[in-house]
């Protein structure tokens, strides 16, 4: 028994190691604008869907025990079109003044929102965040899941 053992450990090293499935690709390898309808559902369903659960359910766990596509992009999702803002999501006012009642009554969602899944959802789509006092016309903002009144 002692004599194979070499073949045993040579063999072993020669086996080739099951190597961990790599990420979808996406940004910043490849940008969200170049990606095909295919390459973008692979990577929102392995990447985004993912990443951005947990921080729904943190707000909300029973409201968001089931997260999918569905969840963010709602009518677009049935009909196949994807089209972002989703008209079924709260209108936000389009100033200021007008968030005022909102952080009263919505308070700790416009906390994560702003600082959790707004930054969060830029950086999966490899855009620069949204900054109202140097507006980019590519960045990522409220805009970009919510109709604006």
């Amino acid at each position: 028994m002692r004599e194979g053992w070499p073949l045993l450990v040579l063999a072993a090293a020669c086996v080739r190691r099951a190597e961990p499935p790599k990420a979808a690709p996406g940004p910043p390898e490849l940008s969200w604008k170049s990606m095909s309808r295919a390459q973008r559902t692979t990577y929102m369903e392995k990447v985004v869907v993912p990443e951005m659960q947990p921080m729904f359910a943190a707000l909300d766990p029973k409201r968001f025990a089931t997260f999918n596509c569905r969840t963010c992009h709602g009518p677009t999702f049935d009909d196949g079109t994807f089209d972002m803002p989703n008209p079924d999501l709260l209108r936000l006012p389009s100033t200021a003044a007008g968030m005022i009642p909102l952080v009263k009554t919505k308070g700790p969602w416009l906390e994560a929102m702003t600082k959790r899944i707004k930054p969060t959802m830029a950086r999966l789509l490899g855009l620069q965040e949204f900054d109202p006092d140097h507006p980019q016309p590519d960045a990522f903002g409220c805009h970009g899941c919510h109709l604006m009144d």
